[in-house]
């Protein structure tokens, strides 16, 4: 098992749930230029996550063991995660927030001789822990940090400064996030499970990318309303005349995809289609809404068709 991926595990299951697994603005920085909330929680309710614990149910043996070392069971103990941050060059920095039940001493002792470089400092009253792992594209070395805010919950990321702020914010000493820009997106029923918010001025876009220079913000919400899969996505442009351009693009893409599987034969080309035939795109004044319902039940049929054709 690779160093890097123990951390990661170690950190998943810090933090009693408090907050349980809802997302949480006032745990975000206001100056964060994205974030992105995963509810586990409310996702296991649904019955795209109860697949999921099915198809975990399948390496029970290795998580089994796992959680044995650990003293953490990711299907029981994890509640949610949010990742939060800015963008330098083409690179996220991100902060994680988890919460979950752990046990600190078996985590810390884990930590302590899983990794290369373990330091810990004391900042202002907290301690701030520090390791190095390798970075998988560079193979150099990389400096990552963690704390124990409380009982309750656990920060890590790859910034010092970063982490040192999103303290000052769960401690109410620094503004908060303020999540207007996401409301009316999800309808009020339901379990919306997944969320996430990135603001696009300042960000290098790409040359393929180049239609998305017009957009300064992007929202989405991804959930469950009764047997329905509900993804919203919302997205802000500077215009009006720079919406109606993207509305035309984006629609146009909906069309390439359904016309490229036109001829497809496997199998789960038929429910792909089906897909984007639910897919709404529609504009009001600077703002485009890209709306899709489709049932759960023909979500996991066609997952279910994928996973066959990879065995294949």
């Amino acid at each position: 098992m690779k160093k890097y991926f123990l951390i990661i595990v170690v950190f998943c299951s810090m933090a009693r749930g408090a907050f349980a697994g809802e997302f949480e603005p006032a745990q975000v920085s206001a100056n964060s230029q994205w974030y992105l909330h995963f509810d586990v929680d409310g996702f296991k309710k649904g019955p795209l996550g109860k697949f999921a614990l099915e198809q975990a149910s399948k390496e029970a043996e290795k998580i089994d063991a796992l959680a044995l070392l650990m003293q953490f069971d990711p299907r029981k103990d994890l509640h949610g995660i949010t990742l939060f941050g800015s963008v330098t060059g083409d690179k996220l920095v991100a902060t994680a927030l988890v919460n979950g039940r752990y046990k600190k001493t078996q985590l810390m002792a884990l930590l302590e001789t899983s990794v290369t470089g373990f330091k810990k400092e004391q900042v202002n009253g907290v301690e701030i822990l520090s390791w190095k792992n390798k970075d998988e594209d560079t193979q150099e070395d990389k400096q990552s940090f963690g704390t124990f805010f409380d009982k309750d919950h656990i920060l890590f990321g790859d910034d010092r400064n970063q982490l040192l702020h999103a303290l000052r914010v769960l401690a109410k000493k620094a503004p908060t996030l303020k999540v207007d820009t996401l409301k009316g997106m999800a309808k009020e029923k339901g379990t919306h499970y997944l969320s996430g918010l990135l603001h696009v001025k300042g960000i290098p876009i790409p040359p393929e990318a180049n239609f998305m220079e017009n957009v300064s913000t992007i929202g989405m919400t991804v959930g469950e309303d009764d047997k329905n899969l509900i993804v919203s996505m919302k997205m802000i442009t500077t215009g009006e005349e720079e919406c109606t351009q993207l509305q035309l693009i984006m629609q146009g893409f909906v069309a390439l995809a359904h016309l490229s599987l036109i001829t497809n034969k496997e199998p789960s080309a038929k429910e792909t289609i089906e897909i984007l035939k639910e897919i709404n795109i529609t504009k009001e004044n600077k703002t485009i809404f890209i709306n899709m319902s489709h049932p759960v039940e023909k979500i996991l049929k066609l997952v279910r068709l994928k996973m066959a054709e990879a065995q294949q």
